[in-house]
Order: structure tokens, then C-alpha cells, then sequence
């Protein structure tokens, strides 16, 4: 008879912790970088987030099509890392950017800005990958461009010449075995997905009635005649999502009757339904995914409506269907249209591709009838066509053909315009930048001679520089010594650098002082002023009235490019452009929306202080809520009762943004009292996604001190899965030592004699199976 075994009690953990970090990047002399008229960089101190080091890296060019250098603007936003703890593990991030409106609020409204921020984030993580087996990696790999979020006007975010940039950093920290196993933690609940598109979705009244079938208990505002058909809506939806539906429905334009109707022309029912339905969900119906005819229609309502993402979709959809027979008609529908831009090069890019291609368009009975109408918009087509295919040619011949010979390198040949074949000779890149020292004396006490303070890396010319300053001196005492470091040399490629140190006087009383350093790429990479100014004079005159003293570092780059180089260079013209539909911000216009401080229609009073929110978001996002809204005799005095200020605004936060906000600035202990606090609230609330949320960091960031507080409120709102964690985290004999320590456990033993018990239970099963 087979001997009956114990059973073998084995334990794995992969424990996974969201750490979260902000930084905020102040770019000086924005129009300066825009001067430069051609890809340029620059970029942020390091800082650390989630164990990382960051930095944040902002491109200024001339985006395409545009040609004229006067365009050149901030086209992306890129987040590198620099370094990891975790070397040789890939790192998990995602993150997301906020500009601010730059005038502070008005007076009167202290919490009320000109219009609300302009804000971007991931829809997903970003996987950076692992350090290679030889410790290199891929730079361009660590690099993840973001996007610059879709709000951004220059003329509305930077002022005085400044560009601040906010930017969060949350990071999954993956532990390793031993302190995974150490520690216990894991997630418990599973964190349903985002749930704003499907809420919103339950809004509509595409029906064309006021009554929705879901039940819904918020009635609709406005009215849309649609070839006589009527349509309803929400304004607050509709100005949320469009720039053109708020100013006609909440700007000046707006009516002034409760519910207005407003007449739509030129487009069609189911075109204007598809676009509320995009509206409302952030997606594109199922009938307009397919029908090429109703793709097109939808682009000419969102470029109406100025939907970005809604015409980028629509856009990339007819790009990647184009054929013959729908080439044509695709340019005449983008002619005209601004920012239909890259869809316009799709189709004269697809119509250069082939030979037989060009003719099968043009033997089109689509082409046929605009050459009769429209004769000057086809002749245009027609030779730019003809230019696309002539620059592919031109470039895939030269870049066969041996490189010629060209005149030694000189100085004339600085700034020279595109040759015949459309290679630079040569390019000059220009750009300053500014290197505050806060405290100069403290600087110069620490630091003796030979000692320098660095400046932040700085990118001009595709070249990666720092700026060092000696405060005593390079060599010798009594002078300000500078140095100009090249960090990544460009090898082979010729060209010259000059770099132009100045430091002016604050009071603008004394000029300021000038020095001029330079060299050549092949003779050194290290430009140094050892005598730069002595220190005395600096302190008299040029350190400000803070302390700080500040170094205008301007470099001007010539590179000079051989011929092979250009010609790559030069092939990019003939390729494909991409249409990418950026990710869903719809959970980003109700933040902004909460941001914005607006529009509200209902206050909360929670313990005598007012928190304003919209009615329409909370019935769609928390009927729970919107009950003790509509139960209230008065919007205006809405009582929340047993629970703060800080718990409901980040309630509130969670319901506009799905998300639960940061806690930085907050101390351990109270992030985690915090987090309680909302669990409790998601329960009573009936917020299941916060309710997991909170489970998971609840376990996350489980210690002795707070393990007992957790186990009580997961007996209390019955959560059995999180009940379980605790009762078996404080098991573990080296956790239960520190746990009978605590206050909150002696406690326990007066309060809840049955959640002791249970404790107990627990400990004797497992010491069962251990023997």
C-alpha cells in the first residue's frame, strides 16, 4: 500500500508596484529654437522617477509638407531613459504631459484660468528594452516619442518667451525573487478596463428621441434638425470634445433658450450620427469602417468640427484603402483643406508609385470629369506627381552612382542652398543655452581649482553638449575658467564648431563679458576659456541680486556631408508617409474639464467646503452619486456626509479621468490612509474599477504598521480577496513579529476578537502544511 506523501507547499511571486514621479521642464527662449528653422533639440536635466533616471527631450522643425524655415515648431516630445536599477530587465512606463495656461487666474475667480491645459497621455504602456549581454544599448530604443498633446497652440501656452512642461512618469516596478518573496506583494483584484467610452456611450440619443432606453436619468440640451430629421444631445459633451461645437454652444455664439435647436446643412444623418457616436465612445462606428464613401464623409465633418483624432482615423483609413479608382476622388476631397495635408501626399505619393499605376489613374472615368471641371487643381496634381517621381529616380540613380569630387571645405560654402540634385553641401546649426548657477559664492567654496560645476546636456547640430564652469578658476586662482564638451564626436564627418560664452551684467549697467572659442571637428572636441573673467569682478558686477549667476553659452555648428550621406538623406522625399491615428483622449477632455473649473451645474458641500462638479458626469459615470444629487432640494447644496475634502476631490478626480491621482507630496503613512479612504468611498459608491485600484495599492504598499488597518476596513466592506492577502501577510513569521508590536494590533484585541481569531486560524493552517 502506497505510503501517503504531505503535500509539498511551494511559493513564487512576481510582485509589480506603480511608482510615480513628476517633472517640470521650463523651456527659455522658445523663439529661439524656433529661429533655427531646422531639427534641433533640447533637452531637460536628468531627473529620477520609479527608480529611473529620465530626461525630457523636445524637437523643433519644420514639419511636413511645409518647407518655409519661418514654420519651424515643436513637432515632438520624446522621454528617454537614461539609466534603470534594472539593467537587464526591460523597463515599463507610461506617462503623460501637461502645459498650462501661462497668465495666472484673474483675481476675481482665483481658481479659474483663460482656458484649460493642454494635456497628453499613453492609452498604453511603453516597453523600453533590456540592456544588452555586453551592457550596450540601443539609444534610439530607450528613447519613446510621445506625442505633443493636441491642444497646443503657441499662442496660447507660451509666454515671455517660455514653454513650461509638466510631465508625469509612472514606472511598473517588477521586484525580484528575493524580495518578492520577502515582501509578499501582489495584486489581488483584477482592474476592470476603462470604463468613460462605455459610460458616455449609455448618453446617447441617436434615436432621435428624448427618452433613452437604458434608462439613463439625464435629459439631453440641445437639438440637431438634420435633413429633417432631430437629433439630441448634451452640450457639455459636444463642447468638451469640439472647439467648434464650444464656441457655438457655450461661447458668445451660443443661444440663449434652455434647449436649443440648431440647424445642421450639407451633411448627412447618418454621417452626423457617426460623428456623435465618435463623440460620445471615442470610436468609429462599425458601418463607417468599411464604406470608403462614408469614411470620406466623416473626414469633411471632423475637419467641420475640428475632431483631430476623428480625421486623423478617417484619414489613415483612406490612405490605407487607397486604389485607382479612389485616388482621385480622395485628392479632391482633401484640396483645400489645411490640415489634410499628409492624406494629399498619400494619394500623389500612390499615384507616383508605378508607372502603370499613374496611368490607371488617369484613365479614370473620376479623373476624366475633374480635368473638365476643374482643370488648374489637376494640371497642379499632375506635376506634383511628376516631381515625386522624378526626385525617387533622381535619388535611387545617384545613390548607385560613385561620389563626385567637390571643392575643398571653406567657409563660403556655409549656409549654400540645396544643389540641382537637392544635396546640402553644407548646413550650419545655431543655438544658445543657458546655464544658471544658483548659489555662485556656495559654488565657489566647494569647488577648488580644477573643479567645475556641469550644466545639463544640451542638444544643437545632432551633437549631445555640456557646458563646465571652473568658479575657481581652470588652472590658476582668481579667474572664472569655461569649458564646452562634445559628448558624442561625429566620427568621420567634417565640419567646424564655434562657441561664444557671454555672462551680461543684471543691472545692465556694465557690458557684458565676451569670449570666442573654436575648432575644428578632426582637431579636438573640447573648447576651453581658462581666463574667462577673474572672480571679483563676477561678484561685483554679474551675480544677481539671488545669488545666481548665469552663462549664455551660444554654439554654432558647420557640418559638412559627403555625398552618399545626402543622397540618403535625400531619398527620404520618395518615401511613404504615415498617417498615425493618435490614442484615445477622451478620458483627458473630462480631466480638463474638472481642470478647467467651468460649467459647473451642482456643489457638494463636504464638511463645510464647496466641490463643483458637472451633473451630466456624474449620472453617467456614478448614478450612485447622481441619486444623492437628484434626491438633494438643492444642486447648490449637495451634502456629502462622513468623508474629507482631500477623499472626495480624489474621488471626483477618478470619476473625470478614470484614474486615481498622484500622491506625491503626500508621506507614506497618509497616501496609504488615503487609499483606504477612497476604497471605502469606491464601495459605497459603487466605483468598481477605483474599488480594485485601491485593493491592489492597498496591497502594494502592505508593512507591519498599516497591514492590521487593512485587514479591518477588507473584513468590514467585504473584500474577501483582500481579507485573504492580509490574513496571510501577517502570517509569515518574520511579518507577524513586527505586527504584535504595533499599536493597531493590541488594539484589535479589544475591538475585534473574531478578526484575532481568524489570525490565528490562519497561522495554525499554514504551520499544518509547513509540517
Amino acid at each position: 500500500m502506497a505510503t501517503m506523501q504531505p503535500p509539498t507547499k511551494t511559493w513564487s511571486a512576481h510582485s509589480s508596484t506603480f511608482l510615480r514621479g513628476a517633472h517640470q521642464f521650463d523651456i527659455i527662449g522658445y523663439s529661439k529654437l524656433k529661429s533655427l528653422g531646422v531639427r534641433n533639440t533640447v533637452r531637460s536635466v536628468d531627473f529620477e522617477a520609479g527608480g529611473c533616471t529620465w530626461a525630457l527631450v523636445c524637437c523643433f522643425d519644420v514639419p511636413a509638407p511645409a518647407l518655409n524655415p519661418q514654420q519651424c515648431q515643436l513637432v515632438s516630445i520624446s522621454l528617454k531613459l537614461v539609466s534603470s536599477d534594472n539593467n537587464y530587465n526591460g523597463v515599463i512606463a507610461k506617462a503623460s504631459l501637461r502645459i498650462d495656461d501661462p497668465t495666472p487666474p484673474s483675481s476675481g475667480n482665483k481658481r479659474c484660468r483663460r482656458w484649460p491645459p493642454a494635456v497628453w497621455q499613453s492609452a498604453e504602456a511603453h516597453t523600453y528594452p533590456a540592456t544588452n549581454n555586453d551592457g550596450s544599448d540601443d539609444s534610439d530604443a530607450r528613447s519613446w516619442k510621445l506625442s505633443v498633446p493636441d491642444a497646443f497652440q503657441e499662442s496660447l501656452y507660451v509666454k515671455d518667451d517660455r514653454l513650461t512642461i509638466h510631465c508625469t512618469v509612472v514606472v511598473l516596478l517588477q521586484e525580484n525573487a528575493e524580495t518578492a518573496s520577502a515582501t509578499r506583494s501582489c495584486s489581488v483584484s483584477v482592474v476592470p478596463p476603462p470604463a468613460i467610452s462605455r459610460d458616455l456611450r449609455r448618453l446617447l440619443h441617436l434615436d432621435g428621441s428624448k427618452s433613452n432606453s437604458s434608462g439613463m436619468p439625464f435629459e439631453t440640451d440641445v437639438t440637431f434638425i438634420v435633413e429633417q430629421t432631430e437629433i439630441h444631445a448634451h452640450r457639455l459633451v459636444l463642447a468638451m470634445r469640439s472647439p467648434v461645437f464650444n464656441a457655438e454652444l457655450l461661447g458668445a455664439m451660443k443661444e440663449s433658450a434652455a434647449c436649443s435647436r440648431v440647424t445642421i446643412d450639407d451633411m448627412s444623418v447618418s454621417t452626423f450620427k457617426a460623428m456623435l457616436f465618435f463623440i460620445y465612445t471615442d470610436e468609429l462606428p462599425s458601418s463607417h469602417k468599411s464604406e470608403i464613401q462614408n469614411v470620406g464623409d466623416l473626414l469633411v465633418a471632423a475637419d467641420r468640427y475640428d475632431l483631430e483624432r476623428l480625421r486623423l482615423m478617417c484619414e489613415k483609413i483612406l490612405a490605407e484603402n487607397m486604389d485607382t479608382e479612389s485616388a482621385m476622388p480622395t485628392l479632391m476631397l482633401v484640396h483645400g483643406r489645411e490640415r489634410c495635408r499628409l492624406l494629399e501626399a498619400s494619394c500623389i505619393e500612390y499615384m507616383a508609385s508605378d508607372p502603370d499605376v499613374h496611368a490607371a489613374v488617369l484613365a479614370t472615368k473620376e479623373y476624366k470629369e475633374l480635368k473638365d471641371k476643374c482643370g488648374p487643381f489637376v494640371t497642379d496634381v499632375l506635376e506634383k506627381v511628376s516631381m515625386r517621381a522624378l526626385a525617387s529616380r533622381t535619388c535611387m540613380t545617384t545613390c548607385d552612382a560613385p561620389p563626385p569630387r567637390h571643392p575643398p571645405f571653406s567657409s563660403k560654402q556655409i549656409g549654400s542652398q540645396k544643389s540641382a540634385s537637392m544635396f546640402n553641401s553644407s548646413e550650419v546649426f545655431d543655438g544658445t543655452h543657458e546655464f544658471r548657477i544658483p548659489d555662485f559664492t556656495a559654488m565657489q567654496k566647494m569647488h577648488g581649482v580644477g573643479d567645475f560645476v556641469e550644466s545639463g546636456i544640451f542638444h544643437i547640430g545632432g551633437c549631445e553638449w555640456v557646458v563646465c564652469v571652473y568658479p575657481s578658476g581652470y588652472d590658476g586662482l582668481g579667474f572664472i575658467g569655461m569649458r564646452l564638451h562634445m559628448l558624442n564626436p561625429p566620427g568621420p564627418t567634417t565640419g567646424w564648431v564655434t562657441a561664444t560664452f557671454r555672462i551680461d551684467d543684471p543691472s545692465g549697467k556694465t557690458p557684458p563679458v565676451i569670449s570666442w572659442a573654436g575648432n575644428l571637428y578632426g582637431q579636438g572636441t573640447c573648447f576651453v576659456v581658462k581666463k574667462f573673467m577673474d572672480v571679483t569682478t563676477a561678484k561685483l558686477y554679474y551675480v544677481k541680486y539671488d545669488g545666481s549667476l548665469t552663462i549664455h553659452c551660444n554654439v554654432k555648428v558647420g557640418k559638412g556631408f559627403s555625398y552618399a550621406t545626402s543622397a540618403a538623406a535625400a531619398a527620404t522625399v520618395g518615401a511613404t508617409t504615415t498617417i498615425i491615428a493618435p490614442p484615445s483622449n477622451i478620458a483627458c477632455h473630462l480631466e480638463w474639464l474638472l481642470l478647467w473649473q467651468q460649467c459647473f451645474d451642482v456643489k457638494f458641500l463636504v464638511k463645510d467646503s464647496e466641490v463643483c462638479a458637472h451633473e451630466l458626469v456624474i449620472a453617467a459615470r456614478s448614478p450612485v452619486l447622481h441619486k444623492a444629487v437628484s434626491s438633494a432640494p438643492d444642486k447648490d447644496h449637495v451634502k456629502i456626509n462622513d468623508m474629507d475634502v482631500p477623499t472626495f476631490q480624489a474621488m471626483l478626480h477618478f470619476i473625470y479621468a478614470d484614474e486615481l491621482p498622484l500622491m506625491m507630496g503626500y508621506r507614506a503613512g497618509d497616501a496609504t490612509t488615503l487609499i483606504r479612504d477612497l476604497l471605502a468611498a469606491a464601495d459605497r459608491f459603487g466605483l468598481d474599477r477605483m474599488k480594485a485600484m485601491c485593493e491592489n495599492m492597498l496591497c502594494q504598499q502592505a508593512t507591519p504598521e498599516n497591514i492590521v488597518a487593512t485587514l479591518d476596513l477588507a473584513d468590514r466592506l467585504h473584500c474577501q480577496t483582500l481579507k485573504e492577502f492580509c490574513l496571510e501577510h501577517i502570517s509569515q513569521p518574520h511579518v507577524l513579529k513586527e505586527v504584535v508590536e504595533t499599536k493597531s494590533f493590541k488594539d484589535l484585541k479589544a475591538a475585534s476578537p473574531r478578526l484575532l481569531e481568524e489570525i490565528i486560524i490562519k497561522i495554525s493552517k499554514l504551520s499544518s502544511i509547513d509540517s
